[in-house]
């Protein structure tokens, strides 16, 4: 079953109303089980904040990127260490993640959620600075988050790579993160009498939707159509539909796959 020969349409409008809904109450596939929201036992906090400013739309691209790298590995997955792959198209940030303590390992949905609450506080706040944070779980120091400008990282790396916010101490791995490998190909269209939607409402959107699917198996089938409202960009709604060449709801294979969608 080939994902390359499937059709399917993702739209993301702009609402008059809300709807209270999650990914997992409306997303088709029978036991899918998701976050979309943060849970509320997770909080970040400011390490340090520099006065070293960060490309906006850099650090929006290159966090939504780490995000969906991440949840490729799947919510259960656990990690020593991620630096967020290169983007050669939207360069000057990089961003790091890991426990900050050699030989232990943290949730990849820790990282999700941290990365998206660091992501909701600058787009609140609209401050873009290199910055650390401490992940916590629980009241409990679980990870550690840096932002960082790139051409900085370069200036002040030492001759061994030390974690985040623990420079000289630590040293752990830092795991290589692969694409999806399949060949996706995206077109877009202007719908009939668009309204322009906020960009950092997108984005927002984005991250919240990439967290929920970390909780999906990536092979798991999409069939019918979805329409999802997002607590951090309450007038936008993304609503993705299988259908087959001709634009009709496909009811028979190939159909897409959860991991397509986070390509994508």
């Amino acid at each position: 079953m080939h994902v390359k020969d499937s059709v399917w349409v993702l739209t993301l409008v702009s609402c008059l109303t809300v709807v209270n809904t999650t990914w997992a109450a409306t997303l088709p596939v029978a036991g899918a089980a998701s976050n979309l929201f943060i849970d509320r036992r997770l909080t970040i906090e400011k390490l340090n904040q520099s006065t070293v400013t960060l490309n906006e739309v850099s650090c929006k691209v290159v966090a939504l990127e780490l995000m969906a790298k991440l949840a490729l590995l799947g919510a259960p997955a656990s990690t020593s260490g991620v630096t967020s792959p290169p983007t050669p198209a939207f360069p000057g940030v990089t961003i790091f993640g890991g426990t900050g303590t050699p030989g232990t390992e943290i949730n990849v949905e820790f990282l999700l959620w941290g990365i998206q609450a660091a992501m909701t506080e600058f787009i609140t706040s609209g401050i873009y600075l290199e910055t650390s944070f401490d992940i916590i779980w629980a009241g409990w120091r679980v990870g550690i988050m840096e932002f960082r400008r790139t051409e900085t990282l370069q200036a002040s790396k030492p001759a061994v790579q030390t974690p985040p916010g623990q420079a000289g101490v630590l040293s752990p791995p830092i795991e290589p993160l692969s694409a999806t490998g399949r060949l996706t190909k995206v077109t877009f269209t202007i719908l009939p009498n668009a309204r322009r939607l906020d960009g950092n409402h997108v984005f927002l959107a984005m991250y919240e939707m990439i967290a929920g699917l970390a909780g999906i198996n990536k092979d798991t089938e999409f069939v019918g159509t979805s329409t999802n409202s997002f607590r951090n960009a309450a007038e936008l709604s993304l609503i993705i539909s299988s259908v087959d060449e001709h634009g009709m709801p496909r009811e028979e294979p190939p159909f897409m796959v959860f991991e397509t969608i986070i390509d994508v």
